[in-house]
């Protein structure tokens, strides 16, 4: 790349000296990026200039504690002191490192507790719990500490504390306490109470699934079976069948879903003999998956059944990648879709194919349908794709512009690090600005 004349970056960056500039030989790429750093500059001048507006007018609120949030984080803490509240003292002054100051100002127990376990000072963290009064949380802590010092004392009033709740929901944490002490220990004992919560719990799905992890089949076969709900028990032959490549587990899903009845069974049949045919190979199984395909699609065109037909479409395309189904289900979601979850769909296809058209069409509709936050989180992805920062800068104009929010602009330049724009932002949202005011 050719070099700028020497006297205009002289010009243009006094701060770099001529002869630095020369010695170095900057580029014009280096050129632009410090061009940019001197139109930071009038961001940081318009947010010292709102700063001042925002310091004289709040005294100190928790309507402010979110920009707070970033002086601390930015380690600007004279700034965080003027305008954050009690409520946020101690995390101020734990970023401070004045570790005394910031415990006398936690005032609240769960704010102070957390403190203690950031300081692994992990009595004043179990008393600072106790006193919160959510035993939920005491437990919770229990087992946190549990992973971080292998001491089994806390197992125990981890499980005394769920032992004495009532309710379902404390049965089944308790069960899955027990799977995570078995994994970690291999105390058999665990396994057995385990079994049993989630028997109390009378959650079949969970139960049944707590067998199969564990590789008790006949005891997660017979759970499904008095779950009573085919498809389930069909889902359960089909892993079976890719655990073991016994093919009496397919013949047991096959006839499952032959017994259920509607559509969608059939579709899921017929995708069952699409898979199928992938793993082994047999042309009996794609002649029944075309068969069953074929007959779907008919049956759903007479009932003029659209979402339904774009569905199977969609179902089919997973199946295949055949991107003719595509061309089949666009002109039924254009037509039919309501919540725009199609869009996105073609960006799931363009991370499959590749194929740039996805994009282009996934950009047209949002623009079409005058839905201006999913285009500016649609470029934003597009960025993150292909780091052209072209697609950064319509995002943020997006966000911008008249129908704009400044919260959420403030969230990206957040996304993004951008602190200065992100300030700005929130304060000019405080103040009651908008961003046309720039």
């Amino acid at each position: 790349m050719d070099i700028l004349p020497l006297e205009i970056i002289s010009n243009i960056f006094q701060y770099i000296p001529y002869k630095d500039a020369k010695n170095f030989g900057l580029t014009q790429r280096r050129i632009y990026n410090e061009f940019k750093i001197g139109i930071h500059r009038k961001t940081f001048e318009e947010k010292k200039i709102l700063e001042r507006e925002l310091f004289s007018k709040y005294p100190k609120s928790n309507e402010l504690d979110n920009i707070a949030d970033i002086y601390i984080l930015l380690e600007q803490f004279d700034k965080a002191k003027k305008i954050c509240s009690t409520n946020k003292l101690g995390k101020l002054y734990e970023a401070m490192n004045e570790m005394s100051k910031a415990e006398e100002a936690y005032n609240n127990k769960m704010e102070l507790a957390n403190f203690y376990e950031r300081r692994y000072d992990m009595k004043k963290a179990e008393q600072a719990w106790k006193e919160y009064k959510n035993k939920h949380c005491l437990a919770h802590f229990y087992e946190r500490w549990y992973k971080k010092t292998n001491n089994e004392e806390y197992i125990k009033k981890a499980e005394q504390i769920w032992k004495e709740e009532k309710g379902i929901q404390s049965k089944m944490t308790l069960a899955r306490l027990y799977e995570r002490y078995y994994k970690q220990t291999k105390n058999e004992e665990y396994m057995k109470n385990a079994e049993q919560a989630w028997k109390e719990s009378n959650d079949k799905p969970s139960l049944a699934f707590f067998y199969e992890q564990f590789y008790d089949n006949e005891k997660a076969e017979q759970a499904w079976k008095e779950r009573g709900y085919k498809s389930e028990l069909a889902n359960f032959y089909e892993r079976r069948y890719k655990q073991t490549n016994d093919e009496e587990y397919m013949k047991k899903a096959e006839q499952l879903w032959k017994e259920k009845k509607g559509i969608q069974s059939k579709i899921t049949l017929a995708h069952l003999y699409k898979r199928w045919y992938d793993i082994t190979n047999n042309e009996e199984y794609m002649k029944n998956y075309e068969r069953i395909s074929e007959n779907i699609e008919k049956i759903l065109k007479e009932h003029n059944d659209k979402t339904y037909l774009a569905e199977y479409y969609h179902q089919c395309y997973e199946q295949t990648k055949n991107e003719e189904y595509i061309k089949k289900a666009e002109p039924i979601w254009k037509e039919y879709s309501y919540d725009f979850d199609f869009v996105r769909l073609y960006e799931r296809y363009y991370e499959q194919t590749n194929n740039e058209e996805y994009m282009k069409k996934a950009e047209q509709l949002w623009k079409e349908n005058d839905r201006q936050f999913d285009l500016a989180e649609f470029y934003e992805r597009r960025y993150r794709q292909t780091n052209n920062e072209e697609y950064l800068e319509k995002a943020e104009q997006i966000l911008k512009g008249d129908d704009g929010d400044l919260f959420e602009l403030a969230e990206f330049y957040k996304r993004f690090e951008r602190w200065d724009e992100c300030l700005i932002a929130l304060i000019k949202d405080k103040l009651g600005q908008t961003m046309s005011h720039s």
